[in-house]
């Protein structure tokens, strides 16, 4: 395995796509959660989906990204 490290020209790119929040992307559809809310892990799917959008057209055929997440995960707050 070839470790390709990508230019610098590539730090703060943008891969952007728009998606509409539906059932199927809520925690309960996903099985993260118990409430209708956009799920953690569809929200990370898109995130790197979005990462490709921005690096695929440039890289060699025989490569792909990958890539890592670092969140917190918080209650939710109720509101009044």
């Amino acid at each position: 395995m070839t470790v390709f490290s990508p230019p610098q020209s590539w730090i703060g790119r943008r891969g952007e796509f728009g998606a509409p929040v539906t059932d199927a992307d809520t925690a309960i559809a996903v099985g993260s959660g118990d409430v209708a809310v956009l799920a953690t892990p569809r929200l990370i799917a898109w995130m790197e989906h979005a990462t490709v959008l921005a690096v695929d057209a440039e890289m060699a055929p025989e490569c792909t990204s990958v890539g890592a997440v670092s969140y917190t995960h918080l209650r939710a707050h109720e509101t009044p």
